[in-house]
């Protein structure tokens, strides 16, 4: 579909059923303009599972088209904040202490360790790979810990080589042994963390005078016609723009400085005495996790990099290969992206691009270069996705000492999940035919139009609304990879 757009004015065929915003359900042509002409930012597009705003105009548009439509009735909830809980390990590592006293000359030792994780039976693996012990007993409890008893015949437990030699030193119960005939077995159930966001509510209001009324933008696709306020696309983009920036950087009002959840915001609306809620957008829910900073030498990422953090994001996910991850990232930080990849390509794997023979003076036009955008790497692959809302010099204004804007040239690792169980998801306020996903509305006024007048100001009101929030349901199999602003 290719679109026209033709500024014109008033005129009788201006009506109300023309009208994009009150009739983008009732013709589908009327929507067609709607999803081509609107702008729609990138972490919409993700969560729609498209990687760029290019395709959702080449290729296959109905796929994608049926993703990024209203928010489906089974996504909206009652409630201003949604909680959900996410299965950790099943398998944990225990905390050392220390060791009491010294190994015994038949094999056995005594440890304190921090929790009572490890139960009678249980083949416990130390430092040392090689190095297991059997748990001989039920622990007792004493100051700062339990005190367990450990037995291997084989070899000598020395604490200075089968510890971490620095630092905290870890256990890890990983099968069990038992004689015959023994008496019972042991296990630890593990329960899921539980995680709460909120909705956001965001408004915007614009006031059409009787004037203004008359400057109207037209829309032509297929030779058929559309109309919006040419002051109402504007604000539809300001609207777009901010929703954005709250979905990527948004912060809850509803945790302490330390993380916990409070009981009621502490923000209170002064036009109405109610309370103003907000919840974390993308980079607020990833933070404090997997989270790292470039090792080059001029503070930025590199191909090492990389690939330790798929193998970090890897291991806490769920799958043994073939993941999908988007890493978000500005314009800078995506042609830093397009170099890595080009000269891994020639430098590892062989890439070049090289013509044939030719008698032509001057040789062979041949054209070089590429789109270096998706790493393949251990079955799993990365599709860098640029993020122009992140190259705003007005509005981030950090940069490195090497001269490179900060939040243009970071790496956010995000993993969608999949189709039928997807881990990025807006979720948005309703039920019972409500849907807040997005409000719209025109208030007539005194503006002289066939419309009856619902106040006495010389303008119509258009009023916009929408309540939701997205969420990372596991927030460790995603990351970031900051440059270093030193």
């Amino acid at each position: 579909m290719k679109i026209q757009t033709i500024q014109g004015k008033f005129d009788d065929t201006v009506t109300m059923s023309n009208n994009i915003t009150e009739n983008a359900l009732k013709k589908p042509f009327l929507r067609d303009i709607i999803e081509y002409a609107d702008a729609r930012m990138l972490s919409t597009l993700i969560v729609a599972g498209a990687k760029t705003p290019w395709d959702l105009r080449t290729g296959d548009t109905e796929a994608i088209k049926t993703k990024i439509g209203k928010i489906p009735a089974d996504k909206m909830i009652g409630d201003h904040g949604m909680r959900y809980k996410v299965q950790g390990r099943i398998q944990q590592k225990s905390v050392v202490i220390a060791q009491v006293g010294t190994t015994g000359t038949d094999g056995t030792f005594i440890l304190t360790m921090r929790d009572n994780l490890l139960y009678p039976g249980m083949m416990v693996k130390f430092y040392r790979d090689h190095f297991y012990a059997r748990v001989m007993g039920t622990p007792s409890k004493v100051a700062g810990g339990w005190n367990y008893t450990f037995f291997n015949g084989t070899e000598v437990f020395n604490s200075t080589t089968h510890l971490h030699p620095t630092g905290e030193s870890y256990a890890f119960g990983a099968y069990t042994s038992y004689g015959e005939g023994s008496l019972r077995g042991y296990s630890r159930s593990f329960y899921p963390s539980e995680f709460i966001n909120h909705m956001t509510i965001q408004r915007k209001t614009m006031g059409l005078t009787g004037d203004a009324l008359t400057d109207v933008t037209w829309f032509v696709a297929d030779g058929q016609k559309g109309w919006r306020y040419t002051k109402e696309i504007q604000l539809r983009i300001q609207f777009l723009m901010e929703n954005e920036h709250a979905k990527w950087d948004g912060t809850s009002n509803m945790k302490d400085v330390n993380g916990n959840l409070l009981a009621r915001s502490l923000e209170i609306d002064q036009e109405t005495g109610y309370d103003i809620v907000r919840g974390d957008g993308v980079i607020p829910q990833i933070q404090g996790g997997n989270e790292h900073y470039g090792s080059g030498t001029d503070g930025r990422q590199t191909i090492e990099d990389v690939v330790d953090m798929v193998k970090t994001l890897e291991k806490r996910s769920n799958s043994v290969y073939g993941k999908l991850w988007y890493v978000v990232t500005g314009t800078e930080g995506y042609y830093h992206a397009q170099n890595l990849l080009r000269d891994y390509h020639v430098n590892y794997m062989g890439g070049r691009m090289t013509g044939g023979q030719t008698n032509n003076i001057g040789g062979e036009n041949i054209p070089v270069g590429g789109n270096f955008d998706t790493f393949n790497i251990a079955g799993n692959q990365l599709i860098f996705v640029k993020n122009p809302g992140w190259d705003d010099p007005e509005k981030w204004f950090e940069t490195s000492s090497y001269g490179y804007k900060v939040r243009e040239n970071m790496w956010l690792f995000l993993d969608p999940g999949s189709i039928d169980r997807p881990n990025v998801e807006i979720l948005t306020k309703g039920a019972y035919g409500i849907n807040r996903s997005m409000v719209e509305a025109y208030i007539n006024g005194l503006t002289g139009g066939t419309e009856r007048p619902l106040h006495s100001v010389d303008a119509v009101s258009f009023e916009m609304l929408k309540q939701d929030m997205i969420v990372i349901y596991n927030t460790m199999t995603c990351g970031i990879i900051h440059i270093s602003p030193n």
